[in-house]
């Protein structure tokens, strides 16, 4: 079986240690610009719009047009300090992650998909001490629906894809293009996932902790 995960509050906790560490650097940017005089404002700000957006980088384009920027340039430069690679630390990976996956990797084919800069989602992996060569194919793509990488992933590994299942937190774009090309799939309730919950029926499987997916794949 192929198993497909996402990165970030699939297998590392991004959602409360490298998302806020990426936020202060944003605020901190966003002051030095002039824009806003108020670090800890800015900061809190972009994490309460966040709970309601899909993405971080969705969370601050919102916060800069309240505050009427409209420099594109300047937007610019504020999205690119969100994915600088070489302004990282150290990103714990989720409880039982380890386990699972030296588990998994016995008996099946692992990869990822990770929406992103690739550049930034690469530097994840020596931040969370997640061993890369566990996966038989890492892809970083700019676009949020994930679909198509999916199905290329499939083609590249010789896989159908009723022999693929799919983790991911956020289900609108990990989850949902993976159920409309045959896959089976599991929500990960971390980060936004805890918070943007899918509808019954519209994914197969949801979990807590990723010790529960290994009877999962064991009853696919």
């Amino acid at each position: 079986m192929l198993i497909i995960f996402d990165l970030d509050d699939t297998l590392i906790d991004t959602w409360n240690t490298h998302f806020p560490y990426k936020i202060g650097l944003v605020a901190e940017k966003i002051v030095e610009l002039g824009i806003i005089s108020d670090k800890d404002a800015v900061f809190q700000k972009i994490m309460e719009v966040n709970n309601t957006t899909v993405n971080g980088t969705e969370a601050i384009n919102k916060c800069l047009d309240s505050w009427d920027v409209t420099d594109n340039n300047l937007r610019e430069e504020i999205i690119d300090v969100y994915y600088d690679p070489a302004k990282t630390q150290e990103i714990p990976i989720l409880e039982g992650a380890v386990e699972m996956l030296q588990w998994a990797f016995q008996h099946h084919t692992l990869a990822i998909v990770t929406q992103g800069r690739e550049p930034e989602q690469l530097s994840k992996f020596p931040s969370a001490h997640l061993d890369q060569k566990l996966f038989s194919k890492v892809i970083v793509t700019p676009y949020f629906n994930k679909g198509l990488c999916y199905g290329e992933l499939c083609g590249e590994l010789n896989v159908l894809p009723e022999e693929t299942i799919v983790i991911g937190d956020k289900y609108k774009t990990d989850l949902l293009p993976a159920k409309e090309l045959g896959m089976k799939t599991v929500h990960m309730q971390w980060g936004r996932g805890k918070i943007i919950l899918p509808k019954k029926g519209e994914i197969d499987y949801s979990i807590t902790h990723l010790s529960e997916l290994k009877q999962i794949i064991e009853n696919l």
